[in-house]
């Protein structure tokens, strides 16, 4: 490796410095440590494998078998925070008729509040199937039935 035994200054003077300038290169970042790779666009896949990843590891471990899941956006909320968020970015737009990025704030909430009835149903959706109780026909290592867990709202899973 360059590192462990770079050229003698008489033989290159800009060897260490090169070398120096390799190892900070984002190139020569490990993968798993290159925040910036991870975060790309490109990196989207395997980022969504992991997070499947450990929730099925947590599942396991938790002696879940069955569960249903539910993908939805982080970014609907409650219908009443969403138009609470909605009229303070019509406030922020009316005092500032000429800001873009007020105008922009406005139409995004305009969106996030026309879909957060979503969040009524999925919530709705999580209450009827927690009612349900034990997964009919199956039993646990223990011949208990397990209960569906609910999840959430990026918190932790609560059993129904």
């Amino acid at each position: 490796m360059p590192e462990q035994r770079p050229k003698p200054v008489q033989e290159d003077p800009q060897a260490a410095a090169r070398v120096a300038a390799l190892l900070a290169s984002p190139a020569y970042r490990e993968a798993d440590s290159d925040f910036d790779f991870l975060a790309s666009d490109d990196a989207r896949g395997p980022r969504l494998e992991l997070d499947y990843l450990k929730a099925e590891l947590l599942l396991r471990a938790h002696g879940v078998t069955d569960a249903i899941v539910v993908f939805g956006s982080t970014r609907i909320v409650e219908p009443k925070a969403a138009q609470a968020r909605l009229d303070a970015a019509r406030a922020a737009a009316a005092a500032a008729p000429d800001d873009a990025q007020a105008a922009r704030r406005v139409a995004v909430a305009e969106r996030i509040a026309d879909k957060a009835r979503f969040y009524d149903i999925a919530r709705e959706f999580g209450r009827d199937r927690g009612r349900l109780g034990p997964i009919a026909g199956r039993a646990s290592a223990r011949g208990r039935h397990r209960r569906r867990p609910r999840h959430h709202g990026g918190g932790e899973p609560r059993r129904l």
